[in-house]
């Protein structure tokens, strides 16, 4: 158990980090779009599942760097998105924390997607019932 001498200080996130919601609006905003559109997207859904993912990686790789530069007692940031909760006693926050596991979970989750998503692009060309 941590005690008050041993927490790590929280700070608010800047810079690149004040839109790391990206990583997360980016591959759903493509789902949900590859999801209204049905049989119309079998022209060029399949890149923009790829892109979508891609781009989530290439801002999680943007997040990794910019924290790398930090100092080490700043790597740790939280990004407030909303109050969720709010009574007179209790209130729940909806945010992001941003630390340096987190993020490498980001490159390693959005990298492996998208290689899984190029690798489909390729494997699946010559079907014509790809989708």
């Amino acid at each position: 158990m941590l005690n008050a001498a041993q927490a790590v200080e929280v700070g608010a996130a800047d810079g690149v980090a004040q839109n790391a919601w990206l990583l997360v609006v980016l591959p759903a905003l493509g789902a949900l779009i590859l999801l209204a559109g049905g049989r119309r997207t079998n022209a060029w859904g399949h890149l923009l599942g790829c892109a979508t993912v891609l781009a989530a990686f290439g801002y999680g790789l943007a997040l990794v760097l910019q924290t790398a530069g930090l100092p080490a007692e700043e790597r740790v940031r939280e990004l407030h998105l909303y109050d969720w909760i709010t009574t007179n006693a209790l209130q729940v926050d909806f945010g992001l924390r941003l630390d340096p596991l987190s993020l490498t979970f980001v490159l390693l989750i959005t990298g492996v997607g998208g290689l899984i998503h190029v690798y489909a692009i390729g494997y699946m060309s010559h079907d014509a019932d790809r989708r």
